[in-house]
């Protein structure tokens, strides 16, 4: 079993003087200073790290929604190509700020909603911290499953399961 712990000198100091070990079957490693990140346990001090995400983007038509450590954006354009200039650019905004705060971003994929009428995939290029994302037809969001034509099935399935 290995698991990492860390250890802070203090609570005014549990951002800058964190140190953390190694336990692997036993055997410890040093001591090391945590020097990046923030810890899970101080879920609270995140947030605070955090809730200024909310001015780097700008774009009227772009909603964001913060739960805990999780963030969903929202854009709603009726031109695709539109759509694509503007969340790529607000993603470019995130990017930068995500680099200035030393913080990384697990996001790989995105999901566009639209009318069942239209049943051809809508494939749009998407970039957050240097990756192109991928796109998917299936999401879950607060523990509600939606596709991309903002169906129930999948969902109702799954509560039945």
């Amino acid at each position: 079993m290995v698991y990492v712990e860390f250890l802070s000198t203090g609570s005014k100091t549990h951002l800058s003087k964190r140190q953390q070990f190694v336990n692997y079957n036993g055997h410890l490693s040093s001591y090391r200073q945590v020097k990046y990140g923030k810890p899970q346990s101080r879920l609270f001090t995140f947030l605070d790290s955090v809730n200024d995400i909310c001015n780097v983007l700008t774009s009227s038509s772009l909603h964001i929604i913060l739960f805990a450590k999780d963030m969903s954006i929202f854009l709603s354009c009726k031109d695709l190509n539109s759509l694509s200039l503007i969340l790529n650019k607000e993603l470019s905004k995130l990017t930068e700020w995500f680099s200035a705060n030393k913080l990384s971003v697990n996001i790989k994929k995105y999901i566009v909603f639209r009318p069942r009428q239209i049943r051809q995939s809508i494939n749009i290029k998407v970039n957050l911290c240097n990756q192109e994302l991928v796109s998917i037809e299936e999401t879950i969001f607060l523990g509600v499953i939606s596709d991309q034509h903002l169906t129930w099935t999948s969902h109702i399935s799954n509560v039945a399961r």
